[in-house]
């Protein structure tokens, strides 16, 4: 791809070399097999996904696309560009419904699954109000970590307010409910000095979104939240499991693809960006 990248026409011509109707490039190589599943369920004709190594190596791409020099298609991570009305809207540029394919991956339909399959449960022993009160739970815990993140970001203050692993935060090293007093000594510590008066307004945005606070928090904090939810949850059942991370999002990938479907809270996202698309029928 390295030799590619500054070729406008060479990018175009790829999708002769694949045989596909479209190329569709995206941040890495675990974000294929994600919007392989969207775009199959969507979109009319085959597409190969491609991985450019990182969201900022996509600039050039997205540059092309919005310039209506492109024949391909472009496919990111949300990040927080939705609350900072940094959206990019072009019919050719698709993104996640929430901060990142993980906060689609980890649902709790998709937890619950998992959970009965690994633990080998029959259909009434599901967890499923056991997982979706662990979402609700945790994201109580969450809004105000989520809320400091975000204007983190917005000022460019360049403190890390939401580690990659959520390991620290829970209540104690044998269970999966976060501890809301060692996330606030987490985030008091970082001394952001930040006035109320912004706090509230962030509040506000946040409360008034149409994602939740699990949808907008950052994703590999969610999924190493839900790495522990998994193998914790399954003491109740008599079960000591130990999954790794790759384990784990192979097993989240084969439920997205079982459970996406017009129950998913973000189905109606994605079906209403491809239906930008001309050759998307109706």
């Amino acid at each position: 791809m390295a030799e590619l990248e500054h070729s406008n026409n060479a990018k175009n011509i790829l999708k002769k070399f694949y045989r596909v109707d479209k190329i569709v490039f995206v941040e890495g190589s675990d974000d294929i097999p994600f919007w392989e599943i969207v775009f199959n369920k969507f979109y009319p004709s085959e597409v190969k996904i491609e991985p450019v190594g990182g969201k900022p190596k996509l600039k050039n791409y997205i540059e092309q696309v919005m310039q209506d020099e492109a024949n391909f298609f472009v496919a990111m991570d949300l990040d927080y560009d939705g609350l900072f009305e940094h959206e990019i809207e072009h019919q050719a540029i698709f993104t996640t419904a929430g901060y990142s394919i993980e906060n689609s991956l980890v649902t709790a339909e998709s937890l619950s699954k998992i959970i009965k399959n690994l633990c080998r449960l029959s259909a009434a022993q599901e967890p499923k109000i056991l997982t979706a009160e662990w979402i609700a739970n945790s994201s109580q815990s969450l809004k105000p970590l989520l809320v400091l993140d975000i204007i983190n970001q917005a000022q460019e203050l360049g403190k890390k307010v939401t580690p990659d692993n959520a390991d620290r935060f829970f209540q104690t090293t044998t269970c999966a409910s976060l501890c809301s007093d060692k996330i606030k000594q987490h985030y008091e510590q970082l001394n952001l000095d930040i006035p109320e008066d912004t706090i509230e307004y962030w509040e506000a945005k946040v409360e008034n979104s149409d994602l939740s606070v699990f949808d907008l928090t950052r994703g590999h904090f969610i999924f190493s939240a839900a790495m522990r939810y998994v193998r914790f949850s399954s003491k109740q059942f008599g079960k000591r499991l130990t999954i790794s991370g790759d384990a784990l999002y192979s097993n989240l990938i084969q439920a997205f693809e079982l459970v996406f479907n017009t129950n998913h809270p973000h189905f109606k996202v994605y079906e209403d960006s491809f239906k930008l698309l001309p050759e998307v029928p109706e």
